[in-house]
């Protein structure tokens, strides 16, 4: 095996990117039941859980299931909150802005963007936030735009 340049291996099964399709639903499947034995106990420790939600909610999307993807996002929100995951925070708000984007939802993509650039300024990731702001400006449609400089 080699190693990366940095020197690290990373080994974890839950790597989704590189899988075949089978071996991601049966990981989804997996997960699935690792969340049904965590609901029923309630003082399990909240980042193991934000860290589980967060993976499901990669699955969902990866089986283009928006409307789980963005109730584990929403339920992954308190618990990044609870632990002071500021970054987990932001990269979920990050997730959430996209999906409302996608799903036409202005009511919420502006403010969920808006505020995980506050974050990342926060915690002195200037060039993420920076690399978002682009992003959202690229969301503008012909119908905002007008909204926008009429104000």
């Amino acid at each position: 095996m080699t190693l990366p340049p940095n020197g690290s291996v990373r080994t974890s099964w839950l790597r989704v990117r590189s899988l075949e399709v089978g071996s991601k639903l049966e990981r989804r499947e997996i997960l699935g039941n690792l969340q049904a034995e965590l609901d029923n106990q309630r003082d399990e420790d909240p980042a193991i859980t934000v860290k589980l939600l967060s993976l499901l909610a990669r699955a969902a999307a990866f089986e283009h299931d928006w409307s789980t993807q963005g109730r584990l996002l929403t339920q992954a929100l308190p618990s990044y909150r609870q632990i002071r995951a500021w970054l987990g925070e932001a990269n979920t708000l990050i997730s959430r802005a996209r999906l409302a984007f996608a799903t036409d939802d202005r009511s919420r993509d502006d403010a969920e963007m808006a505020e995980a650039i506050r974050i990342y300024t926060a915690v002195g990731l200037t060039e993420w936030a920076e690399r978002f702001r682009a992003e959202a400006a690229t969301w503008q449609t012909p119908d905002t735009e007008t909204q926008n400089s009429s104000q």
